[in-house]
């Protein structure tokens, strides 16, 4: 599971910066438990076959019963019992009775569960202490239990130095940044965290594919569709939410580049080899360098969200004004005013209301493509 903290700074899924106060969470909170294996000879329990969140059938679980022999085949020598809930009805069984009204940004307590990823944002210990236990009552009557080891939390203002904290009589410890959904979440709304994560999963891809990529019997063609569909999906993961620094910029391309000279080779010129020049490498690559790319991410993700219903999360966070004081400082760029100054930059205007048709707003892309 994952969790992750809603205050003064943004993850990096978020649209706009909140500045509220006080919020812990936690993450990795439910996990099933070790599926046990049983052999031909011990054979006492029930085998459910799960697929899905539906349990399809009920097997006997002794050799003599023919429909064990179905699930498992006559030569198979044993079979992992799988629970017959899922996670669906731990978080289904949870209510949020605390402050329940309000709105995304000033709520004392929010609940989210994704998949197998369960989060918790709360303004307060004793709020979140009273959620987790609710949760884990639930997971009893699943079959399941909170794994403490898997279980952090994450604390966003300066104020507080512990390094664990207790809910539910567990100790659970303090980390300033985890992996959510594919990305990586900071405590202090450091994008490029996660930028370096996606750019040293894609060097791992990259590595992976080497002699390929250096094959002089592979044409430049196949290894260009290879970077596109294989590798360069690695970084972009997730892209869509990244609020993109003169930094940022400079790291993105200089690892395109990087790939991109392992691909072309270099130039053989007056009896020397020599590297290509950055002109030299887009010239011969024909197509919107990387950051290009994840900006008209960005621009589909806004028109995405734009047209949304109003009580979807992400538009309630792209309409919502943030409240509560900023620290001391210049304010960060907000993901909205830096998606703003593309469409700027690509003269685009009334951008509410294009995205609001979606054949409209694929001109509106196209004319981006041109412009950025």
């Amino acid at each position: 599971m994952a969790g992750l903290c809603e205050g003064g700074n943004e993850p990096p899924g978020s649209l706009k910066a909140s500045n509220s106060s006080n919020c812990v969470a936690i993450l990795r909170l439910v996990t099933t438990q070790q599926p046990r294996r049983i052999t031909r000879g011990s054979l006492e329990a029930s085998v459910g076959l799960l697929v899905g969140s539906e349990l399809l059938r009920k097997y006997p679980s002794t050799e003599s019963q023919p429909g064990f022999e179905k699930l498992c085949g006559r030569n198979l020598l044993g079979v992992v019992i799988v629970p017959a809930t899922t996670l669906q009805d731990v978080t289904r069984g949870v209510k949020i009775t605390i402050n329940p009204g309000g709105t995304i940004i000033n709520r004392t307590a929010q609940y989210m569960a994704y998949a197998d990823d369960i989060v918790i944002l709360s303004r307060n210990v004793s709020t979140m202490d009273e959620i987790l236990k609710q949760i884990e009552a639930e997971a009893i009557k699943a079959g399941l239990e909170i794994n403490s080891d898997k279980t952090k939390y994450m604390y966003n203002m300066n104020n507080d130095n512990s390094n664990k904290i207790n809910l539910n009589d567990t100790d659970f410890d303090r980390v300033s940044c985890f992996k959510y959904l594919g990305s990586m979440v900071k405590d202090n709304n450091d994008v490029m965290t996660d930028i370096k994560e996606k750019i040293a999963a894609g060097n791992r891809g990259l590595w992976a594919l080497n002699k390929t990529m250096k094959s002089r019997c592979i044409s430049r063609k196949a290894k260009i569709r290879i970077y596109k569909t294989i590798i360069k999906p690695i970084v972009v993961y997730g892209s869509e939410t990244w609020t993109l620094s003169e930094r940022a910029i400079k790291i993105l391309n200089a690892w395109e580049r990087k790939v991109l000279r392992k691909i072309f080779g270099p130039t053989y010129e007056q009896g020397f080899w020599r590297i290509k020049t950055n002109a030299e490498l887009y010239e011969l690559y024909k197509d919107n360098n990387i950051v290009v790319d994840i900006k008209l991410r960005r621009l589909e993700w806004l028109g995405h969200v734009a047209r949304m219903e109003n009580n979807r999360t992400p538009k309630a966070l792209l309409d919502a004004l943030p409240v509560g004081r900023r620290k001391v400082g210049r304010p960060k760029l907000r993901w909205l005013d830096d998606v703003q100054a593309d469409l700027t930059k690509a003269g685009i205007r009334r951008w509410r209301t294009r995205a609001l048709d979606r054949s409209d707003w694929s001109d509106v892309l196209r004319e981006a493509k041109a412009k950025l």
